[in-house]
């Protein structure tokens, strides 16, 4: 309540401002600010005014993530919904992924706007990467309108819903593929990879097919791709959101910003717990893809491991055992 009164506030100074260079009788003025109160809104994201009467809620997480994807694409408009050419094709669709990091190359062509590897891959526009940056931190809406509902707030699932998600989905399909179902075309272990730093190759599928524990490696691929993938788009979405935060509209709006960092400390403490958690698994338990690899190797050699040679027994000149040999 106290944040929406504030972001109320805030429009008044802000209409005051306006108003007053358009008059000059201050009272005028100021009798003309307290009759519209907030309804005038507040300067938002691309200048746009949001909030008041008959106006577009200020939409926190949704309109700082669609500033910072445009931004981190080179784009002027930070409220562009325009997809990314050639964007959307799915993990390691694009090969470019200059980065320390799964995914962390550049994102697009400044000169074309084609996409270059990264988050468009997955997201093919702004507004898919502000949708599953929702659905992980919630959002909040602040209104300055009289009579208004001044603050609004959507729980996020967390990272680790999103998580379990992703694990079922990439099960399912890594299932088909070592099962024979699906045949391992370039484009289908594209989608049980977490990019071009992480991928599952024909070679990986095959050894998991000829291994007896063939189930449960699929299920620690499955689980270990997801935790990946997971972390990755997490840390996007992170980008995402601090390069939106420096649009001047955002920035400038003190109640904005104070919610949006608090969603940013959210996000943080989701990443430090799955990082946490890709450790722990990385302690606990050899890679599964490598793992499978070294089995049917080791299988190989013991099957083409040559005969043991006994030494023959030595016999006397009448042919019986010779103690000798004995």
């Amino acid at each position: 309540f106290a944040m929406g009164e504030k972001a109320q506030q805030a429009a008044k100074e802000e209409n005051w401002k306006a108003t007053a260079k358009n008059t000059q009788d201050p009272v005028a003025a100021q009798e003309v600010v307290e009759e519209q109160g907030g309804n005038k809104g507040r300067t938002w994201v691309g200048g746009q005014k949001r909030g008041g009467e008959n106006q577009e809620p200020i939409e926190v997480v949704e309109d700082t993530a669609i500033a910072g994807y445009n931004q981190l694409h080179g784009r002027s408009d930070p409220t562009s919904t325009q997809s990314v050419s050639g964007g959307g094709q799915g993990w390691g669709s694009v090969s470019t992924n200059d980065g320390d990091w799964p995914g962390g190359g550049s994102f697009s062509n400044a000169a074309t706007g084609d996409c270059q590897g990264g988050m468009c891959t997955i997201w093919q526009d702004p507004q898919e990467a502000a949708n599953w940056t929702k659905y992980v931190i919630g959002e909040t809406e602040l209104r300055t309108c009289d009579g208004c509902e001044k603050k609004q707030g959507q729980a996020g699932t967390g990272l680790m819903k999103a998580l379990e998600e992703e694990q079922t989905t990439l099960a399912e399909k890594l299932a088909d593929l070592v099962s024979g179902k699906t045949d391992p075309t370039p484009s289908a272990l594209n989608a049980v990879s977490a990019g071009p730093g992480l991928s599952v190759s024909r070679g990986v599928i095959e050894a998991i097919r000829k291994d007896p524990d063939a189930e449960l490696l699929t299920q620690r691929l499955a689980g270990e791709m997801a935790l990946s993938r997971t972390l990755t788009k997490a840390m996007w979405a992170r980008r995402m959101l601090l390069a939106g935060a420096s649009e001047p509209g955002i920035s400038n709006n003190e109640e904005g910003m104070t919610e949006l960092e608090r969603k940013l400390t959210h996000l943080d403490r989701d990443i430090d717990a799955l990082k946490s958690e890709l450790e722990i698994r990385t302690a606990l338990a050899n890679n599964a893809a490598q793992l499978a690899l070294q089995r049917v190797a080791q299988r190989r050699a013991n099957t083409s491991a040559p005969g043991v040679n006994l030494p023959e027994s030595r016999r006397d000149n009448r042919g019986r055992p010779s103690e000798e040999g004995n």
